[in-house]
């Protein structure tokens, strides 16, 4: 259990919300050591364990099943989802989709700046609808809504596109 259905409810009720928003950051990701900036000259290394897989998937899939039960049939449950294929995959987007009203597809995932290569030589379009000409990333909304929905999603599912600066 992630957390007790009263735990959860208690949430909900106390900002006197419809429902949530899950944001599963990174679901089976390797270790990294990251630097982050702290101030103009600052960096500060952090170091991130990585996550396991394939548990992290099972419990992505137990902690909405747990809302959609602690929450009950009339709260609004969505999830802000990673663009890329292995995205999709590590959150088992068929099983997940019995418990949510949306999926939230990031469009900041479209142009990252952790890419290398010919991908990383040029910079890509926030959430292109289509695949852009090489040698920017080969990846679009078009192609994201297509593997979904070939993994077992529904259309009903896609409200938005989220945009982050």
């Amino acid at each position: 259990m992630v957390l007790p259905p009263p735990a959860s409810m208690c949430v909900i009720d106390h900002a006197n919300a419809d429902g949530t928003d899950i944001d599963w950051e990174s679901p089976c990701s390797p270790a990294r050591n990251d630097p982050v900036k702290i101030t103009c000259g600052e960096f500060r290394a952090v170091a991130d364990v990585g996550s396991k897989c394939p548990t992290d998937t099972a419990n992505f899939v137990l902690l909405l099943k747990e809302l959609r039960a602690g929450l009950g049939p009339s709260a609004y449950i969505s999830v802000a989802s990673q663009a890329a294929e292995k995205g999709m995959r590590d959150e088992d987007v068929k099983a997940a989709s019995a418990y949510l009203d949306s999926w939230h597809v990031m469009s900041y995932d479209y142009s990252v700046s952790d890419l290398s290569g010919a991908a990383a030589a040029m910079m890509s379009p926030n959430a292109p609808l289509y695949n852009p000409d090489p040698p920017a990333l080969q990846m679009s909304i078009n192609q994201t809504v297509h593997n979904y929905l070939s993994a077992g999603t529904v259309l009903r599912q896609y409200r938005a596109v989220m945009f982050h600066a």
